[in-house]
């Protein structure tokens, strides 16, 4: 995430998620490697801006990206095959940071999610739960501020 703020709190800021591990998905027939990468571009408003613990409150929209690579385990099935799909995607949610030294923070999000259209996975004739249903997303991590 990268974010640049002006002297009154409000800030343009940038986030990149999703370029770890893929997640197995196992079905009757199969497998699939999912990959799902987010990327956002919104606004956030801090508070406290200059206090050892700041506070944010955050909104953006971007796009969501999910692909697979199939398996089969049965032989008399169809063959491997891998797709990926795209979709709009709306965050909001609140942010805090703790000033561990004087540039370094420990920072904390969460933010609402929700993506449109829908983007469901079917390892061989199982389907999956939707990718893109609302949801929660979190994260916790260090931060640098020049």
């Amino acid at each position: 995430m990268a974010m640049v703020t002006w002297p009154h709190g409000l800030g343009i800021r940038a986030a990149i998620d999703g370029l770890g591990p893929a997640l197995t998905l196992t079905g009757n027939y199969g497998t699939a490697a999912v990959h799902r990468q987010l990327a956002l571009l919104g606004l956030a408003w801090t508070f406290l801006r200059r206090a050892r613990v700041q506070s944010f409150v955050v909104a953006s929209a971007g796009v969501a990206h999910l692909s697979g690579e199939g398996s089969t385990s049965d032989p008399t099935r169809a063959v491997a095959r891998s797709d990926a799909a795209w979709s709009a995607l709306g965050a909001a949610g609140i942010a805090a940071s703790v000033r561990l030294a004087r540039m370094l923070w420990l920072a904390a999000e969460l933010d609402g999610i929700a993506t449109v259209p829908s983007l469901v996975i079917r390892v061989a004739d199982t389907e999956t739960k939707p990718f893109s249903r609302p949801g929660v997303l979190g994260h916790v991590g260090l931060h640098i501020s020049f």
